[in-house]
């Protein structure tokens, strides 16, 4: 669960991802690119149960974009986007920049979700064990 900043609309759903998903669907660009930016939210419950590729993923298919295309325009190698849309890779620095030169939210955004997915996977292997 995240808790939006005090005036900000009620908390959003993020246990399984399919809250944020949820508000994703649509417009995506327009909303990485205005709200997210905008929410300053804490940690209530950080289960994150989604990679960031999925969230890259609705984007792409939102924009009507191949692979192939998306990389073009994020100018990185469709390989790269490839292994992230698949989650066999995360946002790294540089993917962050490329996300926000295109008009997806910006890197610092990016790089706070990829770190609370990568703590949230830490915690489930730890509490596996």
């Amino acid at each position: 669960m995240l808790r939006l900043r005090p005036g900000a609309p009620g908390p959003v759903d993020v246990s399984t991802g399919s809250g944020l998903r949820a508000l994703l669907v649509g417009s995506a660009a327009l909303w990485l690119a205005t709200a997210i930016p905008a929410l300053a939210y804490e940690h209530v419950d950080s289960r994150v149960d989604f990679h960031d590729g999925e969230i890259v993923r609705e984007c792409m298919e939102a924009e009507g974009w191949t692979v192939a295309e998306c990389a073009g325009r994020l100018r990185v190698n469709r390989v790269t986007l490839s292994r992230l849309l698949n989650g066999r890779a995360g946002v790294s620095p540089t993917m962050a920049l490329a996300l926000e030169r295109i008009g997806w939210s910006n890197a610092d955004h990016w790089i706070r979700m990829q770190g609370s997915y990568n703590l949230a996977q830490a915690r489930r292997r730890e509490s596996a064990a």
